[in-house]
């Protein structure tokens, strides 16, 4: 419970500040300014085999795999643990995949100061995230390295509602502008600061899952999530199921 005196505060930062936070997309430092809740990185130049990639997902539909990482040294942890040769055959993707997560975690880690995070990989076969909303973490990196990639939208195109709720006002989506929705594209980066970062409660960047039909490999998704650790300040939660 964050009770009545911090509530008030979120809720009068949230009304004054909301529409200020801005799409960033220049670099990953971008993501410390106050200014800014979503940093969008471009990656043309990343090109992962798109028919490997598929033939991935089809011998491997229900992959998964999460875990802490040391930002120092991410190497070791990613290759026996998150892409472990049993998984990836394929030592051309494995490579390929080795070097972009470890860059990733590197860049998050050297640029926000993070020791630790947490890094999770995983074959996407339906719209897991179907409702605009904000994650209950501080920072969350999303890479789609293969399907369609995340929609997100500025705060501007964002109505929220705030509501007591146990004690704490609580805030939501109540609308958005969808013709001024975007959507990240294969191996870009997707920054988002959520409800946990430092003074952003009732801020959070707004997101949601592409559609994908049930069942429909074609269009699965092999996503990587880096997300701070529920050991840091920020926590780790997705917001979907319920508040924003």
């Amino acid at each position: 419970m964050l009770g009545v005196a911090t509530s008030v505060t979120n809720w009068a930062r949230g009304a004054s500040q909301h529409d200020r936070l801005r799409v960033s997309n220049s670099n990953i430092a971008d993501f410390l300014h106050p200014d800014v809740n979503i940093v969008h990185i471009r990656r043309p130049q990343l090109r992962l085999p798109e028919d490997r990639l598929r033939k991935h997902i089809a011998d491997h539909p229900s992959y998964h795999s999460k875990l802490k990482i040391n930002v120092a040294d991410p190497e070791e942890a990613v290759a026996t643990r998150l892409l472990d040769t049993q998984t990836f055959e394929d030592s051309t993707l494995r490579r390929l995949l080795l070097n972009d997560i470890c860059e990733v975690v590197n860049q998050c880690g050297r640029h926000l100061g993070y020791d630790e995070l947490s890094v999770k990989l995983e074959v996407v076969r339906r719209t897991s995230c179907p409702k605009w909303h904000a994650d209950s973490v501080g920072m969350r990196c999303l890479c789609t390295y293969v399907g369609q990639g995340t929609w997100f939208v500025e705060n501007r195109h964002v109505q929220r509602s705030w509501s007591w709720q146990q004690g704490d006002l609580v805030a939501a989506v109540e609308d958005v502008d969808d013709s001024s929705a975007q959507q990240s594209g294969p191996g870009d980066l997707l920054l988002l600061k959520g409800h946990k970062w430092e003074d952003n409660y009732g801020m959070g960047a707004v997101h949601k899952s592409p559609d994908i039909l049930p069942g429909d490999l074609d269009c699965a998704r092999l996503l990587l999530t880096v997300d701070d650790t529920p050991s840091s300040p920020h926590g780790s939660n997705c917001g979907c199921a319920g508040h924003s």
